[in-house]
């Protein structure tokens, strides 16, 4: 992928802005914004924590500047324990909320229960300035919220914010 390195006097000076000088620019725009970073979150919980077991915990994320993305993915396996109380998922590393906030909105979480097939859906927002969780009008997500996980449940979250 080329990546433009010219100056903006370069570009100001230009009598004519070809297909090709375009196409140069996206390429090195996009090669900004596309670059997606897989990690490992941690989930946790404000009780006993659940375990993976054969299950999954997958993140990726993407930083511009001061702002970020990320995508989480659990995948409940056969041998995936609940833990107790409210769930979080740490932030992906390097990232720190620019607000300390609690619950300042960040994105949305699909809990999608195979078992009933069907999907909840919940608020994804900052639990602290490392963490997020997700709530539905009063309540938290949880080992038991919307209800107990079930093995092949999947639980996607989506959060965009401002890092510090």
């Amino acid at each position: 992928m080329a990546i433009w390195t010219g100056t903006l006097g370069q570009l100001l000076a230009a009598q004519k802005i070809t297909a090709a000088k375009l196409a140069t620019w996206f390429s090195a725009l996009t090669s900004i914004t596309d670059t997606w970073t897989t990690f490992n979150p941690t989930w946790g919980s404000s009780g006993t924590a659940p375990t993976i077991g054969n299950g999954s915990v997958t993140g990726s994320y993407r930083q511009t500047g001061k702002s970020f993305d990320a995508v989480y993915t659990i995948t409940v396996g056969s041998t995936t324990t609940a833990g107790t109380g409210n769930y979080s998922l740490s932030l992906p590393p390097g990232i720190t909320l620019a607000s300390g906030n609690q619950w300042e909105g960040l994105g949305v979480l699909w809990f999608r229960d195979t078992s009933g097939a069907t999907t909840y859906g919940f608020d994804a927002g900052s639990i602290s300035s490392a963490s997020i969780g997700a709530a539905s009008n009063s309540s938290r997500w949880g080992a038991t919220t919307p209800i107990a996980i079930g093995t092949g449940d999947t639980i996607v979250v989506t959060i965009s914010g401002n890092c510090a």
